[in-house]
């Protein structure tokens, strides 16, 4: 998103504040420690060194700079900030998703299992929490976005609307093989549970009996720059199969000529534009934990329909992920 704002003429830049094993690049990083008054102080500081710099304050994740959980203080700072900036929020998942309304729409889902990010979720607390979080938000923020469809049920909709991920293209598309001796399937996931992966690994586990030249590679717990390297690799690419949606993951595999296989939840594409869910419905194997097998299987049988899949999944990816256009969308909701 950053590097798409500054194509298009904006001054844009990234500040970090929590390190991951995901070693995403950014122009500037808090380093915080373990001490939460030293953290406070640091970002107290911050925020003070920076409210007047910029015009537009976008925050990620359904958090700002000033969420400070360990002594009970969310989005602290967004009442501070000068009345003229503009204020954005991007809500990702689990930020605004909650547990027991979507049981209740839903069939499938990761919020059906009560191991999905260790049961976090299961009392009810969190569903409070995101709730208010949310109602807070909506008070001082301009417009919220969500990259993933479903989240709208949750968001106010007078100032809320679906936004692609922004994601590069810094690949060379390489489509797949026809003929080749071995097929190697990719799965990714951040969370097991949050992605179906066990009913992935089954599924390919059935597949693999019936056909020796299939192969498997499971993708975890590695720097984001090295995950790109394995991806590469991929005939096929499983995504999830408990969202709804597909991830950033989905969209860089794309870019470089891989089919993607994920469970696209119908329901929801009520958010999404028209033509983008037109579009779509071929750049993609929307596929489910009942249909897996058969489908992954007819896909694999048949590299012609494997291949158109991926070629018209990476001009999906081009025409509604590229960061100048998501850029320009998101700076619409700016005020003038």
């Amino acid at each position: 998103m950053s590097k798409g704002e500054n194509e298009i003429g904006h001054l844009s830049e990234v500040l970090y504040t929590d390190n991951s094993w995901l070693k995403y690049p950014c122009d500037k990083k808090l380093r915080l420690g373990s001490s939460k008054t030293m953290n406070s102080i640091r970002l107290i500081k911050e925020f003070l060194a920076i409210r007047n710099q910029y015009d537009v304050f976008h925050f990620n994740f359904g958090r700002s700079l000033l969420d400070l959980n360990q002594i009970g203080l969310k989005l602290a700072e967004l009442p501070f900030y000068p009345k003229k900036k503009s204020l954005l929020m991007t809500f990702n998942g689990c930020d605004a998703r909650q547990k027991f309304p979507t049981v209740a729409r839903r069939g499938i889902a990761a919020c059906h299992n009560k191991n999905c990010y260790n049961g976090m979720c299961n009392s009810g607390r969190l569903d409070r929490k995101r709730q208010k979080n949310i109602a807070k938000a909506s008070r001082y923020v301009d417009h919220m976005f969500a990259v993933n469809p479903d989240l709208l049920h949750f968001l106010p909709e007078e100032k809320s609307s679906f936004l692609p991920y922004a994601v590069l293209d810094e690949f060379k598309s390489q489509f797949p093989i026809l003929q080749k001796k071995s097929f190697l399937i990719v799965h990714a996931p951040t969370q097991r549970e949050a992605k179906g992966s066990f009913e992935i690994i089954e599924a390919v586990k059935s597949l693999q009996s019936e056909d020796s030249s299939i192969r498997f590679e499971l993708i975890e717990n590695i720097k984001h720059s090295e995950a790109l390297r394995l991806y590469r690799k991929a005939d096929l690419v499983v995504d999830q199969l408990k969202v709804g949606w597909y991830g950033a993951f989905a969209v860089e595999c794309m870019y470089m000529g891989k089919p993607v296989a994920v469970f696209i939840d119908k329901d929801d594409l009520r958010f999404v534009p028209r033509q983008m869910a037109e579009d779509l419905e071929n750049s993609v194997i929307n596929l489910n934990q009942h249909n897996i097998i058969e489908k992954l299987r007819a896909f694999i049988n048949d590299p012609e329909k494997l291949r158109a899949v991926a070629s018209s999944g990476t001009d999906y990816a081009h025409k509604w992920h590229n960061p100048e256009k998501v850029a320009k969308e998101a700076a619409s909701f700016i005020r003038n």
